[in-house]
Order: C-alpha cells, then structure tokens, then sequence
C-alpha cells in the first residue's frame, strides 16, 4: 500500500496549487483596469443630515461648472465627495428639498426621459440654478414653470419673477394688473415697493387713455386690448425688464492743461 506522501506526489502539481496561484485566465486585482467609458463614479453630498450618492456624470446644468464648484473633477479617494464618510457638505440655506429636488430634474426615473416635478420643486431647482450659475438647468425650470405659472395671481408671478430674476413673469404680472377692470387690492398694495405700485397705477392710467381714445363709446371694455409693449414697460418701469442692463458710460478722461514755458527775462 503506498504510502500518504507517495500518493500526494502522484498528484498533478496544477491540482494543489490552484488555491494559492491565480490562473492565467484571473488576472490579479492590480492588472485590472476601469473601462474609460462604462466605469462610473460617484460624488457623495450630505444637506442637514442627509447622504446622497449620485453619478458624477450627468450632474446638474453644466457640468464642468457643477465640478468646478465642488471640485470634484477629480477621481483621488481622498477628496470631498469620494466616500459617505467625506461627502460635500452644501452651504447653509440649501434645504434636503431644494438638493433632492434640483436631482430629480437631473436624474428622471428608470424609463422616463423626464421627471414630474410640483411648482415648489422647480422654485428649489430655480433657487439652486441660480445660487450656483447652472444657466442650462435655469432655462428649463422658467420653460417648464410656464404652465404651471398659468393659474398663479400677477402679484405671485412678480414676485416669483424678482426672486429668481425671470423678467418675463414680471412682465407678465405688471402687464395683467394695468389691463383688468379692478385697481390694485390689499394684498397687493402691501407687499410692492411704493415705486412698484406707482409704475402700475400710470400703467393703468395709460390704458385706460388709449381705450378711452379708442372706444370712446365703452372704454373700459377695452382696456384688456391695451398693446403694453416692451418698450412701454421698460420706459415705465427702467432696467428692472431690460434682458441685457445698459452699461454705465465710459468715464471720459478730463484733459490736462498744458502749461506753456515761460521765457527768460
């Protein structure tokens, strides 16, 4: 009978050691590489206590300025946002609601191109657009707010227009109240500027002298036709409506008095 060590000889030298040499067809941990298109990271946040772990491609609005704000462009496991245990840490006055809102804009559900957002998420989205300059993420939160804008009163549309700098809902609130049937109400008299209520009320003022010019006949129902034109809002109300402010005027330089030699006696 042969003996344990001549039977372990007799086995094949592959058999006892697969368990400690990798085989050719496994290369070891350190030759493997990430595919330069399909390997995705990820950023972590935390907002009042809250984690949120999402792909670093596809972030926010323009992504190179949403990387160059957090600097996360980088892939080092040592920077801000590599773990849950060093995430970004957003600034004071970024609410969970306004972040995981401007995210669900971003990143829509498995199977819809877009997602569902309410009137107070895309006012969060508005908010963080326009705290951090996401131009692109902005332009889709005034276009996509549009319709839900529609049943919101004028005095709501100016302020939600000066909050988030959208001049066309100021122009669309001021353009309502100088062409309705009824003046100015309570609610509105409290909550605008003295200079605001005073450019309405010759808003109102000037429809009511084209109806009456007109339509002399009725001219009150046709003050709703007023043509309240750009110009005639920007002339009312100055650079509040412009798109693009005037720039100041170059300061000229004072010119300089020569002095002229004076002759020897």
């Amino acid at each position: 009978m042969a003996s344990d060590n001549e039977s372990l000889q007799s086995v094949p030298s592959t058999m006892t050691s697969r368990s400690s040499t990798p085989s050719l067809h496994e290369p070891a941990a350190a030759m493997k590489k990430r595919h330069s298109l399909f390997y995705f990271h990820s950023v972590s946040f935390e907002v009042e206590g809250t984690l949120f772990k999402v792909p670093r491609y596809g972030l926010p609005g323009n992504a190179a300025t949403f990387e160059a704000k957090f600097a996360i462009s980088s892939t080092d496991d040592d920077i801000p946002g590599s773990s849950d245990e060093n995430p970004i840490r957003l600034e004071v006055g970024v609410t969970e609601f306004d972040f995981a809102s401007l995210l669900k804009a971003t990143y829509p559900p498995p199977g819809l191109i877009e997602s569902e957002l309410s009137m107070d998420e895309w006012m969060s989205v508005l908010k963080l657009a326009k705290l951090w300059d996401l131009t692109d993420m902005r332009d889709r939160a005034v276009s996509q707010t549009e319709r839900l804008l529609a049943n919101q009163s004028p005095l709501e549309k100016i302020l939600l227009g000066r909050k988030y700098d959208v001049i066309k809902w100021l122009k669309d609130g001021y353009q309502a109240i100088a062409k309705r049937p009824t003046g100015l109400t309570k609610e509105e008299k409290e909550s605008l500027d003295l200079a605001t209520r005073c450019g309405l009320l010759e808003l109102r003022d000037r429809s009511w002298t084209w109806a009456s010019s007109s339509y002399s006949s009725s001219p009150g129902s046709y003050r709703s036709q007023y043509p309240c034109t750009d110009d005639i809002l920007i002339e009312v109300f100055g650079d509040e409506l412009r798109e693009t402010p005037i720039p100041p005027p170059a300061v000229q330089p004072q010119a300089t008095k020569r002095k002229g030699l004076k002759g020897k006696k």
